[in-house]
């Protein structure tokens, strides 16, 4: 029983991480898949109900596990009007990683709509202690909230700039090297139309 339990939680565990591209590429880490799924705490949230708002301090980030909720306006609070919500976060969604990974104010303001959403929240306190046990994963997670803090701050077409940018950075290939891959990329798929 105690392993099936285990293997249960890695399962439930990889499967969420897949379906979220900031901790994909840990899917593979059953200490990591382990640690950050017995972390994560389930939260029920009602219509309506305002998150955070932007600007305010962030100490968790939150994915969605059924229902949605939404990027709103600040005026959303008293108006609930749907026609102003800006983006719709659903099943499998993440939101909240740039303020607590980052440690800067919420860079928006986070509604529930007309159902009820269910979260599973990981709280500042646990994700310090995962990031100083996976260093590597939590490296990985801030270049991306980096890169999409930049596209918040600078408009969508910097971010690619701003991703090839750091990609670089990370795995430390010269601008020589990065440009004889996008060359030899290029090729093959030529050579594979030419076929």
């Amino acid at each position: 029983p105690k392993q099936l339990q285990v293997q249960l939680t890695l399962q439930i565990g990889r499967d969420m991480l897949t379906k979220v591209p900031l901790l994909a590429p840990e899917a593979h880490n059953d200490q990591f898949v382990m640690a950050l799924t017995v972390a994560l705490v389930p939260q029920i949230i009602p219509p309506f109900t305002v998150l955070f708002k932007k600007g305010d301090k962030g100490d968790s980030m939150a994915f969605v596990t059924s229902g949605s909720v939404a990027v709103v306006p600040t005026t959303f609070i008293t108006t609930h009007d749907e026609e102003d919500i800006y983006f719709l976060l659903k099943t499998g969604s993440f939101f909240g990683e740039i303020a607590l990974i980052l440690g800067v104010p919420r860079t928006a303001t986070i509604a529930s709509l007309r159902r009820y959403a269910n979260l599973l929240v990981l709280n500042e306190d646990i994700f310090r202690q995962i990031a100083a046990d996976f260093p590597t994963a939590v490296k990985r997670m801030r270049l991306e909230a980096e890169c999409r803090l930049t596209a918040l701050n600078q408009g969508p077409e910097a971010l690619n700039r701003e991703r090839a940018r750091r990609l670089l950075e990370a795995i430390g290939l010269s601008r020589m090297r990065f440009a004889f891959h996008q060359w030899l990329k290029f090729r093959n798929i030529k050579r594979s139309e030419e076929r």
